[in-house]
């Protein structure tokens, strides 16, 4: 089993043991982030020329921007 798989599953079964302690969904608790618009938008800009070309790399691009700049994918 990789690395990933395994911390995968802890984070889940943490999150899912949270959320029963508390007795509420555990991204209901969650602060809201600060959504930077411009910061997005000027990283994604980066990935337009790949669109065409290949998307798999330009999917993954953006949704990284989306992520580092606050957003939820």
């Amino acid at each position: 089993m990789s690395a990933l798989k395994i911390l995968t599953a802890v984070v889940i079964a943490a999150g899912g043991l949270s959320a029963g302690a508390i007795g509420a969904p555990t991204i209901a608790a969650a602060q809201a982030g600060q959504w930077d618009e411009a910061g997005f938008n000027n990283c994604a800009e980066g990935y337009e020329a790949q669109r065409e070309d290949d998307y798999v790399s330009w999917y993954y691009g953006v949704r990284q921007c989306c992520i580092s700049f606050g957003g939820v994918w």
